[in-house]
This record gives structure tokens, C-alpha cells and sequence, in this order.
């Protein structure tokens, strides 16, 4: 996207010149077109056709230990720091 939107700022600088803005309007098209496609329809897809099938298996490592990164996590397994950490403990989370 960002080479695009670079590529349609060089448009408008060469427009100056030629004095016709047609090719940098068929370039905003072109980027409102990519965008629809990258950032709305793409995200949809992986949702429902990656995610959504196989859903516990791809968000199992974050619900075991929600509010924390697995990748911190094996960082400190491999070091050696998770065993002497304590749980946290919520005095009032029986309420």
C-alpha cells in the first residue's frame, strides 16, 4: 500500500507538468480499489475460511494464558525465570 500511495504521489507530481490530472484520479481509484481489497476483503477471508474452521486450535496458546505473549513466556521457560516466578494472586476474584 505504501508503494502504491508513493507511486500515486509520483503521478500528481508529474501531472503538474502535463497540466492533466486524469492519470493520478485512475490512480486514487486504483488505491481506494487495493485497499478495499487489502484491508477489509482479506481480513474477512483469513476470519472465516483460516480462523474460524480450526478457531481453538489458533487461539488456544492465547486463552491458556490470556493477557500475556507466548513468545515471552518460552522466553522465560528457556531461561528459567518462570519457575521461580508466584501466580498472582486477586483477593477479590471470588466475589
Amino acid at each position: 500500500m505504501a508503494l502504491l500511495a508513493l507511486g500515486i504521489a509520483l503521478t500528481f507530481a508529474i501531472s503538474i507538468w502535463r497540466r492533466n490530472f486524469l492519470l493520478p484520479l485512475r490512480g486514487l481509484g486504483i488505491f481506494a480499489i487495493a485497499w478495499i481489497l487489502l484491508g477489509v476483503i482479506s481480513p474477512w477471508f483469513v476470519q472465516q475460511f483460516i480462523v474460524n474452521p480450526n478457531e481453538l486450535v489458533k487461539e488456544k496458546p492465547y486463552i491458556a494464558h490470556p493477557g500475556t505473549d507466548v513468545s515471552v513466556l518460552s522466553h522465560e521457560q528457556s531461561r528459567g525465570i518462570l519457575q521461580s516466578r508466584r501466580p498472582l494472586e486477586f483477593p477479590h476474584a471470588n466475589l
